[in-house]
């Protein structure tokens, strides 16, 4: 849905369903690379299929450097290619910030 999100940025009651998730880098159904914003009560529910080349996937958030309140994503991992920074909520997460209620 987004590629970057940065500083100052705040998503509220956000929901994605039957989402398919295919990328390379810094990829996510909800964001790609939150690099400052805030989502909070957000929700992604859908297929994590077939990663190539690359590292950040998530089923939420491919790269996390903020902050995610209340959220979760329930996906389903299809194929995840070995050596990756993969997950299925966040695939990346910098600075090991603290999630309220996500799974």
């Amino acid at each position: 849905m987004f590629g970057v999100v940065g500083t100052g940025a705040n998503i509220y009651n956000l929901g994605l369903s039957g989402s398919s998730i295919r990328g390379q880098s810094y990829s996510g159904s909800i964001v790609g690379h939150n690099a400052g914003g805030t989502f909070s009560n957000c929700f992604s529910k859908g297929n994590i299929l077939n990663f190539s080349s690359g590292g950040y996937q998530g089923g939420f958030a491919g790269h996390n450097a903020s902050v995610i309140n209340n959220s979760y994503a329930g996906n389903r991992n299809d194929t995840v290619l070995p050596g990756m920074s993969t997950g299925n909520f966040v695939g990346y997460e910098k600075n090991h910030k603290i999630f309220d209620k996500a799974g």
